[in-house]
Formats: C-alpha cells, structure tokens, sequence
C-alpha cells in the first residue's frame, strides 16, 4: 500500500548512514612576515623657514618700525652678500617695504618712512624696466609704495612731505585716489584748507573722481 511504501522509505532514510564529508587537510602554519631591516637613515628634515613677512605684517599693523626696519636690512645685507658670493639671490618684494613704510607711519615716525621710500626711487628712472641693474637689486615701487608714504605723512601732518610723495608717484605714473586722500588729509591736519581744496580738484581732473 502507499501507507507501507511510504514507511519503508522514511526507514531506509532514517537507517542510512550520513555521508561524512572528507575531513579538511592540516591548515598551513601563517608564513611568517619578513620584517624589514630597521632603517637607521633618519628622515630628511625640512628647513623650517621663517615668514618673514608674516612678522612684517605684524610689526606693521603695531607701528613697530625700529623691527621691520631691521628685518629689511637684515635682508638686504644676506641678498647683497649672496651677490657677491656670485650665488642665486632674489630681491625683497616689493610688499616687504611697503610693510616697513606702514609701520613707520603706524609708529608715529613719517621721516623713516620717507627714507624706505628713498631706497626704492633713488636713482631710479620710471622708464626703467624689470630687467635693469636697480631693479636686480630692489623692486620697482608700486602704488601702495607711494600711498604708505603719504598715510605716514598725513598723520604727522607734514603736508609738504605729502605733497613730494605725491610729485614722485605722479613721476612713476602711480596716481589714485588713495594717494590723493592722503594728501588732503595731510594739509587739512596742518590747516591748509586752500591746498586741500586744490588737491581734491587735482582729483577730479587727474582721476575723474571727486566723490
């Protein structure tokens, strides 16, 4: 019958053995890692390098000029030196000086700043291109050269000294409107109304600006 069929066949399952599987072969021992030699080279160091201008900008902003004028000429004489040595040199950016020149004025001292300007313009001719002797030596001035300057001169109120800042920059063609406010405020300082009045009409025409 089904019934019986059935019942041989779950005992004919029941009593055959398992089929065991194969047992896994021994695992290999872990290859053990080669280790390196220790390497006794030391790492090559980096040169830690001093921003300098980064402690320009600091001495600048807190009128400390006896340091950013010591750091600029401190500069120079390496520069100068590595010249002579007839090693590559670079001269200082231009931003360096117009650094010390700020701190001049911040410092309250228009005369020190006024004499970093003379070391970028001495000698120099505004026809004078990248290329130049001078120009190996110092960079060229730029507008905010001049502008420092004459911030410096405004806040000491020398409108005479602003308006030689302002004859040299009209010389190297480094006219704005910075410039310009500088001076003003350098001759409203010493009372010289009529000349600041002047120097904002100066504005208008040479700039086109008044406001």
């Amino acid at each position: 019958s089904p019934a019986s069929i059935l019942l041989l066949s779950v005992c004919s399952v029941a009593l055959t053995p398992p089929q065991r599987r194969p047992p896994k072969p021994p695992a290999k021992p872990p290859a053990s890692k080669q280790r390196r030699p220790p390497n006794n080279v030391p790492r090559a160091q980096k040169p830690k390098v001093t921003d300098g201008l980064a402690q320009l900008r600091s001495d600048a902003q807190a009128g400390r000029w006896r340091e950013a004028l010591a750091t600029i000429t401190t500069a120079e004489g390496a520069i100068e030196s590595a010249r002579d040595a007839g090693a590559t040199f670079f001269p200082l950016p231009v931003e360096a000086y117009n650094l010390a020149i700020t701190a001049c004025g911040n410092g309250r001292n228009h005369e020190e700043a006024l004499g970093v300007l003379r070391r970028l313009t001495m000698g120099v001719s505004p026809e004078e291109g990248p290329g130049s002797a001078q120009a190996a030596k110092r960079p060229r001035p730029d507008a905010v050269t001049f502008n420092a300057a004459a911030a410096a001169c405004a806040k000491a109120g020398d409108y005479q000294k602003a308006e030689q800042v302002l004859k040299q920059a009209r010389r190297f063609n480094k006219l704005d409107a910075i410039l310009y406010t500088s001076v003003i405020s350098a001759c409203g300082r010493a009372g010289q109304t009529k000349k600041a009045l002047a120097y904002l009409e100066a504005l208008r025409e040479d700039l086109g600006r008044g406001d």
